[in-house]
């Protein structure tokens, strides 16, 4: 929850969102036991608003074990500070495709050969999209 307080530093006129808080109990429909920096206190429900955290995420599908030949589905940018992730490791840039194979190309032809010519086909066709 995010709890609106004065503000100490400048008017008393105006106000400013703080949290993340955390609701303890309900008082009664409309006032909250709310914990916010190890105290508690006691607050109106016009007072709190919902938190919602930004959750970042990279995903990344690997051909080989190799950190050359990653093919990235979803791209997301961390800036250099954050430490949620832990410990990043970067993908080279290389305009290159020569470690990259299509899925059609790492796929054994002597597995598929009790299907048909049009069925090999249409089964690499598949895998390439």
């Amino acid at each position: 929850m995010l709890v609106l307080m004065p503000d100490k530093s400048s008017s008393h006129l105006f106000s400013r969102w703080s949290g993340p808080a955390s609701v303890i109990r309900a008082r009664s429909t409309y006032s909250y036991t709310v914990e916010l920096d190890d105290v508690e206190r006691y607050f109106h429900a016009n007072k709190l608003r919902k938190f919602y955290t930004k959750v970042d995420s990279v995903m990344c599908n690997s051909l080989n074990e190799n950190l050359d030949s990653f093919r990235v589905n979803m791209c997301a940018i961390i800036h250099e500070s954050d430490d949620d992730f832990g410990e990043m490791l970067t993908i080279p840039e290389s305009t290159e495709r020569t470690n990259l194979m299509l899925p059609s190309e790492q796929i054994d032809l002597t597995t598929i050969v009790h299907l048909t010519v049009e069925q090999q086909a249409e089964l690499l066709q598949l895998l390439d999209k």
